[in-house]
């Protein structure tokens, strides 16, 4: 679930919001690389700028980076799933 701070500040700070999000994140991943990291960044700007009253937003690591342009027209979920 989003935090109040990811609703409110995700659109201006994206990196901050998902910083927080992994933080409180459990089970937290033992290793994120730079392209799943990108990949979830994509994933929330994109809740945030499209979605930002959805109850959840899924930000998943498996899914491919396919940069953010990308990701919104997948409705914010590449790679297949909901």
């Amino acid at each position: 679930m989003p935090s109040i701070y990811g609703r409110n500040y995700a659109p201006e700070a994206p990196a901050t919001a998902l910083a927080e999000a992994l933080a409180a994140a459990r089970p937290t991943p033992l290793h994120l690389t730079a392209v799943m990291r990108h990949s979830l960044l994509n994933q929330l700007r994109c809740h945030a700028d499209f979605a930002p009253r959805k109850p959840l937003w899924d930000l998943e690591a498996w899914r491919p980076d396919v940069g953010y342009f990308r990701t919104v027209a997948a409705y914010c979920n590449p790679g297949g799933g909901s």
